[in-house]
């Protein structure tokens, strides 16, 4: 129960570090990559958002830039096949998840999608916590490691998180939006009228 308790006091901390001051989405990506994988070890964390009307994958990462051009365009040719896009999108409320949840690592490191994108990054494990997930975009954190994949117990904490986390994401694009209008509105407002 110790261990338990002093996790609970860290993801509050990690909580509070990322929501503190109404972020702009960008800036909750920025926290949630770096403060998240003080809670469940990650080489690679990413805030990853899935376009799923084009098939296209724009991410925020910690670190910054650790994946070249090449390696994201080949994650986006294999984009539908990914069994974690899969899953999130058939099971919109499915929770954390990990690859080797869908698919055993046999099988999943003969596939195409390995060969050509996880084989090539060194990634051998990646475990996604949704935030959103609609007909157009799919939002997760997801958690990238070589070696050793994420255990139950992993997977379960993160679990426990994607509420809160999930509350904090929608808040920071309502208040971007509504930046957005009032600086619009400003702007309106600003400009004489024309007779």
């Amino acid at each position: 129960m110790p261990n338990a308790v002093c996790w609970l006091r860290a993801a509050f901390a990690c909580l509070g570090a990322i929501g503190e001051g109404c972020p702009t989405p960008r800036e909750f990506a920025r926290r949630g990559v770096i403060h998240l994988p003080r809670l469940v070890a990650s080489e690679i964390t990413t805030l990853s958002l899935c376009d799923l009307t084009t098939g296209r994958r724009r991410v925020v990462g910690d670190p910054p830039h650790a994946f070249s051009r090449a390696e994201l365009e080949a994650f986006d040719r294999h984009f539908r096949e990914h069994p974690l896009v899969r899953f999130h999108t058939g099971n919109p409320d499915g929770g954390a998840h990990r690859i080797s949840d869908s698919v055993d690592a046999t099988a999943f490191r003969a596939t195409a999608l390995y060969a050509d994108y996880y084989a090539r990054t060194g990634i051998d494990h990646a475990l996604a916590l949704p935030l959103h997930v609609d007909e157009r975009l799919l939002v997760s954190f997801v958690f990238n490691r070589r070696g050793c994949d994420f255990r139950d117990e992993e997977r379960d904490l993160l679990e426990l998180l994607r509420a809160p986390l999930s509350a904090l994401y929608r808040q920071s694009c309502a208040l971007a939006q509504a930046r957005s209008k009032l600086a619009s509105a400003s702007g309106r407002a600003a400009t004489p009228a024309r007779d």
